[in-house]
C-alpha cells in the first residue's frame, strides 16, 4: 500500500487548539509521499472521499494533490498515472491550519470560504500533519458553539 494513516484522534487530544475540535478532526489521514505516484495519490483520494490529499516529506506537509490536478494533469491528458509522480502535481498547503490556534475552527472556516476549499488540513509546531477539518464538520461544530454559549448566556452557573 503506497499511503499510511496519520495521527489519530486521541493522539491530537492533549494540543491545546484541538481540545474544542475533538469529534471533528479527522480520525486518520491517508496521505502520498513526493516520490509516490499519481495512481498512489488516486488511490488516497478514493479511500478518503476526499477532494484533495496531503504530501508529506520527512514528517512534514509539504503540499496537496487535489482531485481536479489529477483530472487536469493526468487524466484528461491521456496520461498513465502510474508514470506521473506526485512531485509533479503536488501544491503547496497554503492553506492550513495551526493545531496550537484556539481559534481554529473560525480560522478553517474564513479559508473554506475564501478558496473554496472543502478540507483543509491541521499541523503542529513542526508542521507535522495532525488531522483534517471538513467544511460541513467545521460549520456544524460551530453552530453548536454559538448554541452553547447562547445557553450559557441565558443560563449562568450560579
Amino acid at each position: 500500500m503506497q499511503f499510511e494513516f496519520k495521527k489519530s484522534r486521541e493522539d491530537a487530544k492533549s494540543r491545546e487548539g484541538e481540545r474544542s475540535l475533538d469529534g471533528v478532526l479527522a480520525k486518520s489521514i491517508a496521505y502520498v509521499k513526493p516520490d509516490d505516484t499519481a495512481w498512489d495519490a488516486i488511490q488516497a483520494l478514493a479511500e478518503q472521499w476526499a477532494d484533495s490529499v496531503p504530501v508529506v516529506e520527512n514528517e512534514t506537509l509539504a503540499g496537496i494533490v487535489t482531485a481536479r490536478a489529477l483530472i487536469v494533469d493526468v487524466a484528461a491528458k491521456g496520461a498513465d498515472p502510474k508514470q506521473i509522480f506526485v512531485r509533479d502535481l503536488m501544491q503547496p498547503a497554503i492553506h492550513c491550519v495551526s493545531a496550537d490556534n484556539k481559534t481554529a475552527a473560525e480560522e478553517a472556516q474564513r479559508i473554506f470560504h475564501s478558496t473554496g476549499l472543502t478540507r483543509v488540513f491541521m499541523v503542529d509546531e513542526a508542521d507535522r500533519l495532525v488531522g483534517a477539518l471538513t467544511r460541513g464538520d467545521i460549520e456544524r461544530h460551530l453552530s453548536l458553539k454559538t448554541i452553547r454559549d447562547a445557553d450559557k448566556r441565558r443560563n449562568p452557573p450560579e
